[in-house]
């Protein structure tokens, strides 16, 4: 198979690469396929992370050159594994692509957060989502994450505020619609997700 060839360094993911990781959570990129921010049915779903990244550097500080097309595809390895429920590798796969990109968009600490969660390393995973909310305001997935944290570490208060924002920002996002939206192989990180957003207030 062909491969993307790049520059030395640590952590690169080839086409190869990512198309041996589809296996894996092929089951997650057909449940994703209503998801909110990516249509990744059909086998589309690295091709949808890839666009949207290549969007996203755009409005970021330059990225060289040499670095771009490693970043892209790093950045659709590390969500493409942390779907499949590898939130280890997922979270080192992301955080390389924050250091190759540091001024990238906000959604690189939700992802890492998805992935830091996972682990258990929930005190982290809050601290990257409350910076990410601090920067963009408007950011669903961040305060609706936040509300799940918040829920599952018993601090309701602050659960039930971080729900409000998020349903203010999209009204329309109901518990039917979480399988969706946090999409993983492992069951239990879903309903971990689902239980949090229950203590947090939202509707069955």
């Amino acid at each position: 198979m062909q491969t993307t060839t790049f520059p030395a360094g640590r952590g690169s993911a080839p086409l190869a690469l990512l198309a041996a990781e589809r296996p894996i959570c092929g089951a997650v990129i057909r449940r994703c396929n209503s998801h909110p921010e990516f249509d990744c049915g059909n086998g589309q779903g690295e091709q949808q992370y890839r666009d949207q990244h290549q969007t996203s550097l755009r409005w970021t500080q330059p990225t060289p050159a040499a670095n771009a097309e490693r970043l892209v595809l790093q950045f659709a390895f590390a969500r493409i594994l942390i779907a499949a429920g590898d939130a280890a590798r997922g979270a080192q796969a992301m955080r390389e692509v924050m250091q190759l990109n540091p001024f990238g968009p906000t959604y690189y600490r939700g992802v890492l957060a998805n992935a830091l969660e996972q682990l258990g390393q929930t005190a982290e995973a809050i601290e990257l989502l409350t910076a990410a909310v601090r920067l963009e305001p408007d950011y669903f997935s961040g305060h609706l994450r936040l509300a799940s944290l918040y829920g599952l570490t018993g601090q309701i208060e602050e659960a039930q505020k971080q729900l409000a924002i998020a349903l203010r920002i999209n009204p329309k996002f109901t518990m039917a619609m979480v399988d969706a939206f946090y999409a993983s192989a492992k069951k239990e990180s879903t309903e971990r997700f689902r239980l949090g957003l229950t203590k947090a207030g939202l509707p069955g």
